[in-house]
């Protein structure tokens, strides 16, 4: 008798774990699923119907938070600076670049990114965090830095400067006011003359709208 009842606890002490096993595979199979699924989506729609790239240093957060009201205004794709595998420049028709100047000069993480990307004839609007101090940061000495190392790029207009007291609606306006448009598929192509590898830096007569 006490066999028995010893052999049928064993029986049930497999029974049981064998359940457990089965339960957990099963609850972790989805969710795998679904996190590579979100995932992927995610990295491809960074990059789809847009020509106008807002490009950002994730730095400052007062840059990372202009640029998505900036994204979202324009219907923009938005990109980390960082993490900007996958991008392709010739995309875009119309670049806006955040950062944050050091003195008159860029980061070395915008460098970095202006290096790795040719961007050809494109349009560029740069958004930069300062002070409130004008004279900190000089328009055309970033327009003369961002130019070396695109010197075949369009500088688009007054840099946005982000302060303490900048507002959502100021940002907004800024990016309403550059005339700018999502939908428009006209792009302009690379050429010889154009790109940054045979273009002529000129800092003194910088490509200005």
């Amino acid at each position: 008798m006490k066999r028995t009842l010893a052999l049928l606890l064993a029986i049930l002490v497999c029974l049981c774990l064998a359940a457990c096993r089965s339960g957990g595979s099963g609850i972790s199979a989805p969710a795998t699923d679904v996190g590579v699924s979100e995932s992927t989506e995610s990295l491809d729609s960074r990059q789809e119907d847009s020509n106008i790239l807002v490009a950002y240093d994730p730095a400052q957060e007062s840059v990372a938070q202009a640029a998505e009201i900036l994204a979202d205004t324009l219907a923009g794709d938005l990109w980390d600076v960082e993490n900007d595998t996958g991008l392709q420049a010739d995309a875009y028709e119309y670049v806006l670049l955040g950062f944050a100047p050091d003195g008159d000069a860029l980061p070395q993480t915008i460098e970095a990114f202006l290096e790795r990307h040719d961007f050809g004839a494109r349009t560029i609007y740069p958004f930069v965090q300062g002070d409130g101090n004008e004279d900190v940061v000089s328009q055309a000495d970033l327009y003369s830095a961002i130019s070396q190392l695109q010197p075949g790029a369009l500088m688009g207009g007054d840099v946005l400067m982000i302060t303490p007291d900048t507002t959502e609606d100021t940002i907004s306006a800024w990016a309403e006011s550059l005339g700018i448009n999502s939908t428009d598929d006209t792009v302009p192509e690379n050429s010889a003359a154009n790109t940054v590898a045979t273009a002529t830096v000129t800092p003194q007569k910088q490509q200005v709208l």
